[in-house]
């Protein structure tokens, strides 16, 4: 049996885990829970191995109940346990870059600027100490960009973005994609901020190296979060994420702003319809690209209008203008996909329309969410530094990179690009998120009963909601956590 499933004796027991944490949160995970449906959960020697429960939808809704569905208090189908083969591959080949096993030298290939950011970064005298979820995530990025070819050898091709046939004959061409799966709480922001710091350093003192870029663009799903991730801009100088999370050392700071990094939100990627020329409606004299657009489509008043929409060139100049200060020199662009499960590419797939029912508004809008954020990154990467440059490579970051309801794809598969995996279970047994819990059932309704005589109306607001506090702490106390058969559950969520 491999190492790292090592199995200690199989107690016998309730199915509960009284005590999830098991694990340091900065170093490698050296246990892991065993969980198996139907039996207690023991502890099992050597780290959780990258894998994912796949489970045929009967129906593609989400939100809904099924019929026959069971809750959280019945028994889950939590599907079938698949393995991310080429995350398990990865995990060993950077823990022996790492180490330096094949060639005896740590980090072998590394470029002086990578050394130097690794040894920041793995310092244990750090005033804040980094994630080993966040510093394996960053490291794998660098592996497969800087390691050594005998670190690197007998690693498969990791599949590419592929456009399809109509957008091959428009130019389009495909582009690399890392995805990080990491789940949430565990630090993916701080992640862009070492990676955009790695790749604009490096390329400031390498500039004909290709493999790096100085021009780095962030996509994100709403104008929420991208207000939050301005903390990636260089800029802003010792606020920056880079200082106050100590990325870079204080002496390189001067060098990282001479990068760019973008932030935009998806909707900032839309074409935007062209106005007027000379006084003239756009529908006049037919500028820019005419799109026929549908409204009300399959109902009676479905209506086909010609719409003018700017060219190719005119978005990118747009975007540039908008987005950027013109300081990365790059001609091609490093990008980070944050919460990348919105940004994949429509499949071919047929989905019944019984499937939809009440989620089909859920479907459209992913759909041309998902859409408008690839056909962005298509035109960045014939766009952007000419013919054979464009999109470097993106890094997708996301606690659930799989394929989602409306995406063409088969539901619940993993994007065929995910490079490390950090998931929620390994998450809890870190320490680094909260520790969920069950409820225990009260079918006679005793316990409201109780409640209510506790914080009964004669007493003062303030006294109400402190008895009501102390109420649900002893209430928490005083039952123990079903964790064994919510962790089943989160396994088939988080994978």
């Amino acid at each position: 049996m491999p190492e790292a499933e090592q199995e200690t004796q199989r107690p016998s027991g309730p199915l509960e885990v009284e005590s999830p944490i098991i694990n340091s949160p900065f170093y490698t995970p050296r246990l892991h829970w065993r969980i198996r449906k139907g039996e207690p959960p023991y502890k099992s020697e050597g780290r959780r191995h990258a894998n994912y429960y796949f489970r045929v939808p009967e129906h593609a809704e989400r939100g809904h109940r099924r019929r026959g569905e069971p809750d959280l208090f019945g028994a889950a189908d939590v599907g079938q346990e698949e393995a991310l083969a080429l995350v398990n591959l990865l995990r060993q080949r950077v823990a022996a870059w790492r180490q330096g096993a094949i060639t005896g030298r740590a980090y072998d290939g590394a470029s002086p600027v990578t050394l130097e950011l690794l040894a920041l970064w793995c310092c244990e005298d750090r005033m804040q100490r980094l994630f080993f979820a966040q510093v394996e995530a960053a490291e794998t990025i660098l592996f497969l960009i800087e390691a050594a070819e005998p670190y690197r050898k007998g690693i498969p091709k990791i599949p590419t973005d592929e456009p399809d046939a109509d957008a091959k004959a428009q130019g389009f061409r495909a582009f690399t994609r890392y995805a990080c799966k990491m789940a949430t709480g565990t630090g993916k922001t701080t992640v862009m901020g070492m990676l955009a710091a790695w790749s604009i350093l490096n390329r400031v003192a390498t500039p004909t190296d290709n493999r790096f870029s100085d021009t780095v663009l962030i996509v994100c799903p709403n104008v929420t979060i991208r207000e939050r991730l301005q903390e990636l801009d260089p800029a802003r100088g010792d606020l920056s994420l880079y200082r106050t999370r100590q990325l870079v050392p204080p002496h390189r700071m001067e060098e990282l702003r001479r990068g760019e990094v973008m932030i935009a939100n998806w909707r900032r990627l839309a074409k935007q319809e062209t106005g007027t020329v000379n006084g003239q409606s756009a529908k006049v004299v037919k500028t820019g690209e005419p799109v026929e657009v549908v409204k009300n489509a399959g109902k009676k008043n479905e209506t086909r209008e010609i719409k003018y929409f700017e060219s190719d060139a005119a978005w990118f100049k747009r975007i540039r203008q908008e987005l950027g200060s013109g300081r990365g020199r790059a001609p091609h662009w490093l990008v980070f996909n944050d919460e990348a499960h919105h940004a994949y590419r429509r499949g071919d797939r047929i989905t019944d329309e019984s499937d939809l029912e009440e989620d089909r508004n859920l479907a459209e809008k992913n759909a041309r969410e998902a859409t408008i954020w690839i056909e962005g990154l298509d035109r960045i990467n014939k766009l952007a530094g000419g013919r054979k440059k464009g999109i470097c490579f993106c890094v997708d970051l996301s606690a659930t990179p799989f394929y989602i309801q409306g995406s063409g794809n088969e539901v619940g598969r993993p994007f065929p690009w995910i490079v490390s995996d950090f998931g929620l279970l390994d998450a809890i047994e870190s320490g680094l998120v909260k520790i969920p819990q069950l409820p225990s059932r009260d079918a006679t309704g005793a316990a409201a009963r109780c409640m209510w005589i506790s914080i009964r109306p004669s007493r003062s607001t303030r006294s109400r909601s402190a008895t009501r506090a102390r109420w649900w702490r002893t209430r928490a106390s005083g039952s123990r956590a079903r964790h064994s058969r919510l962790m089943h559950i989160l396994a088939w969520r988080a994978g």
